[in-house]
């Protein structure tokens, strides 16, 4: 199977009936909402899906999709051959994980793109793990787990990715999963 063509934005028909391909990500998937331009037309949020994709297994190459809530509108917003996991949304943007400037799948770095792939900004240098991520104060700061060669505590960064807080579970009696 080829990868999908960049200039596309969309799955091809091989990739699109393989549900084993399709890795959905978040709670019940990661939901990006964006409020209409006029505030006083009463209309209600419009939301998207974010989820991966394995758009190409013999090459490893996973990449980010939106699509409306009824499964119209699927879109490749990542279109960039490597390791691209979407593991969280808050309001108009996805956070990701991509070993883009790193080593192949030895450490993640955490960036953040609007809900149609633009304006990717890397929010930290910090090598993460590949885990769940999940946000606080109005999806202000981040909960993120850094990789197992950093530190084995959470870490609360800021959209910045300057560090606020650990939270060290070891001091629990908690082992480091």
């Amino acid at each position: 199977m080829s990868p999908p063509n960049e200039t596309q934005n969309k799955t091809t028909p091989e990739n699109e009936n393989q549900p084993f391909h399709h890795f959905f990500s978040a709670a019940a998937l990661t939901a990006c909402g964006i409020q209409s331009k006029n505030q006083n037309t009463g209309r209600q949020p419009q939301y998207r899906i974010a989820y991966n994709v394995l758009a190409n297994p013999e090459a490893d190459d996973y990449e980010i999709f939106t699509m409306n809530p009824d499964g119209s509108g699927k879109k490749n917003i990542s279109n960039r051959q490597g390791l691209e996991w979407t593991y969280y949304a808050y309001r108009d943007k996805i956070l990701f994980i991509s070993d883009r400037d790193t080593c192949r799948r030895c450490c993640y770095i955490l960036y953040e793109m609007g809900i149609d792939g633009e304006n990717v900004r890397k929010v930290s240098d910090i090598c993460l793990a590949d885990s769940w991520m999940s946000s606080r104060k109005n999806g202000a700061e981040l909960i993120v787990t850094p990789h197992r060669s950093v530190d084995s505590a959470f870490y609360i960064i800021n959209l910045q990715g300057k560090v606020l807080d650990k939270c060290n579970y070891s001091a629990w009696g908690l082992k480091y999963a």
